[in-house]
């Protein structure tokens, strides 16, 4: 059964048993699946013995009993043989059924949610389970605290859950990093490509470019094609203005650089005004604030490896990676709170 996941948690009420009745006699029937890990949990007066698999009994059953004293405890019992096991495999069923049923026992408790909100004294009830065997060393009887540990056990797990990140998030997230991290260190290929004349410049910008369709991808499965072609458009005139810049400073144009860098800022508000209209999450400003932020520093790290002063254009680069996976970040994160059903 491994772990308890409430969402593999399947609970029939079966008539004519109710959220609050019967108190003495309510009895469960919790069997499980070992293919897809999924727990099945009836609650009824009666046994559901028709769930059982006669072959494998592998079954926790368990009822509201009341002692001598007049206190009710929740008692169960597991069927570790009849004789029909040797030794060997009867411990190997009792220790699996002992592993297990911190699990069994959290989705007897939990799926019976409404029953302890009509009776919250039961929470502190004492839950005790007898091991069924022909072997003395197996047939016993052990006490497993109350339904009020579980359900807190519960609790906490799905509050760590809270603060943890699913696999599509971690995806998203790993993917958006990427693509930036690839797109900042071909824009410094294609700097220094451009710069020292090359011979792989051609080359180096081609696969700079196809970082605007990577990024453009990468929308698809939330915004449809034609969104993700429209951002990867933009990228794309983003990259090719870079280089354009690049090529302006090499050769000493500042009349034709100045323009260039003016395009350069008007396409970074034409990103911003884009995302921040698909997606809620990114603010215009902020956006804009980022881009411009990301030019800026492209442009030093350009000029940094034009004036051949490397120390500075590797500081700034480290500069560079910082901010760009802060955008990364952004831009998954904005993703995950507009789409929070395809990251659970």
């Amino acid at each position: 059964m491994s772990n308890f996941d409430p969402q593999k948690l399947s609970v029939k009420l079966i008539p004519p048993a109710t959220h609050s009745q019967p108190v003495v006699g309510r009895k469960y029937t919790l069997t499980h699946s070992d293919i897809t890990a999924e727990l099945f949990l009836d609650i009824g007066n009666v046994y559901n013995y028709e769930a059982i698999n006669q072959m494998m009994r592998d079954e926790v059953l368990a009822e509201w009993k009341q002692d001598q004293q007049g206190q009710l405890n929740l008692t169960g019992n597991v069927y570790v043989d009849g004789g029909e096991f040797g030794e060997t495999i009867s411990g190997i069923r009792f220790n699996v059924f002992n592993k297990e049923m911190d699990t069994a026992l959290k989705g007897i408790v939990y799926g019976d949610l409404p029953f302890y909100n009509n009776y919250p004294n039961l929470l502190d009830a004492p839950i005790f389970i007898k091991f069924e065997s022909t072997y003395p060393q197996y047939r016993q009887v052990f006490y497993y605290g109350t339904p009020r540990q579980y359900l807190i056990q519960i609790n906490q797990t799905k509050s760590e859950n809270m603060n943890c990140i699913s696999e599509p998030e971690l995806e998203l997230k790993s993917n958006w990093r990427l693509i930036w991290e690839q797109h900042i260190n071909w824009t410094r290929m294609a700097i220094i490509s451009l710069t020292f004349k090359l011979p792989d410049v051609n080359f180096v910008i081609t696969r700079l470019l196809r970082n605007a369709t990577d990024m453009g991808d990468l929308l698809k499965p939330y915004y449809g094609e034609e969104i993700a072609n429209q951002f990867g458009s933009l990228v794309k005139e983003h990259l090719v203005i870079a280089a354009d810049l690049v090529k302006a400073a090499i050769a000493g144009n500042e009349t034709e650089a100045a323009e260039i860098e003016r395009k350069w800022y008007a396409n970074a508000d034409d990103i911003s005004l884009f995302l921040s209209r698909i997606n809620p999450y990114l603010p215009y400003e902020e956006v804009r604030q980022m881009f411009y932020n990301h030019l800026a520093l492209t442009k030093q790290e350009a000029v940094s490896m034009i004036t051949m002063d490397y120390e500075k254009d590797i500081a700034i680069f480290d500069e560079i990676e910082t901010q760009a996976l802060g955008m990364a970040d952004a831009i998954s994160n904005a993703i995950v709170k507009q789409f929070p059903n395809k990251f659970t």
